[in-house]
């Protein structure tokens, strides 16, 4: 298996070639790499979406369900 990422990446820089990104894809593919959820907000509450989004107490993704 290669090495991932290590340190500070920023995406379409050398080290991420395709090598890395056909890990990725494997990772995703095989369930062992899955975004974490953090809150959940209806449309309504949009705006706080963004401002919890953009706090420090966001741990993960932040969601807005339309459905």
């Amino acid at each position: 298996m290669l090495p991932i990422v290590q340190g500070p990446t920023l995406w379409g820089s050398e080290s991420m070639g395709p090598a890395v990104l056909d890990q990725l894809t494997k990772f995703i593919e095989d369930g062992s790499l899955q975004p974490v959820v953090d809150k959940i907000f209806t449309p309504q509450d949009a705006e706080l979406a963004f401002q919890h989004a953009d706090s420090s107490d966001a741990i993960g993704k932040t969601i807005i369900r339309f459905r």
